[in-house]
């Protein structure tokens, strides 16, 4: 008796045979994850730095120094010497940061999406200034915080650089002296009642490019189990 059997009904239950096989077959891969990210914002190019550290897969730390300083001959050419301006500045954000949605679920599988999507932020900033136009200018400090909010999107396919949108809004001080300069050589003369100012107004905009600096995981992704 002859038993006919149909050539291509057997290679396609070899064929579910193998990946049945495969797929049982432990097979691991290590992910990428950012230890740290070096930050610039792009609205005031050269002119600040800042570091963002992730705390697990949800939280993350944050710390921007700004240091716009810009003399009085850099301006003279920009706007002419009638108006004589010099701006000088010097301040600091410090940010907490909570990241919403799926991709920030604990566990190793999600760890490569640290520092990306939607985020909230409670933020402190503080610095010191010197403005100055028309041989008048004021001198003092300025203290805040508030919300934020955050967007950040992969640049490349490895995610080895992101760029970062944000907005933030907050309460206000400030206080400053008035001065006069009194002659060519920068002397000044003070003159008037210290001015402090307080409310409420948006004290955050920048669009950051971000290189992230990344390590493997320890452990082993499993996959097929």
């Amino acid at each position: 008796m002859k038993v006919f059997i149909h050539k291509e009904s057997c290679a396609r239950k070899m064929l579910i045979i193998l990946s049945v096989l495969i797929m049982a077959v432990p097979c691991g891969a290590q992910k990428r994850y950012d230890v740290v990210a070096v930050r610039s914002n792009l609205l005031l190019p050269l002119l600040n730095v800042g570091l963002e550290v992730p705390i697990g897969n949800r939280w993350s730390l944050s710390a921007d120094i700004y240091y716009p300083w810009v003399f009085r001959p850099v301006m003279d050419k920009l706007v002419g010497d009638e108006n004589k301006v010099c701006i000088q500045a010097l301040g600091g954000y410090v940010d907490g940061r909570y990241w919403f949605g799926d991709r920030h679920a604990k566990g190793l599988m999600n760890v490569d999406q640290r520092l990306l999507g939607h985020s909230v932020g409670v933020f402190g900033c503080a610095g010191m200034y010197d403005y100055e136009m028309n041989w008048e200018g004021r001198q003092g400090e300025y203290y805040g915080g508030g919300l934020s909010y955050l967007f950040a999107f992969p640049l490349t396919r490895t995610a080895a650089l992101h760029m970062e949108v944000e907005v933030g809004a907050g309460f206000y001080y400030v206080a400053y002296n008035r001065y006069r300069v009194i002659d060519g050589c920068a002397n000044l003369i003070a003159w008037g009642d210290r001015v402090t100012k307080t409310g409420m107004m948006p004290l955050k905009a920048a669009v950051n490019l971000v290189v992230p600096l990344q390590n493997k995981s320890k452990k082993r992704i499993v996959f097929g189990r």
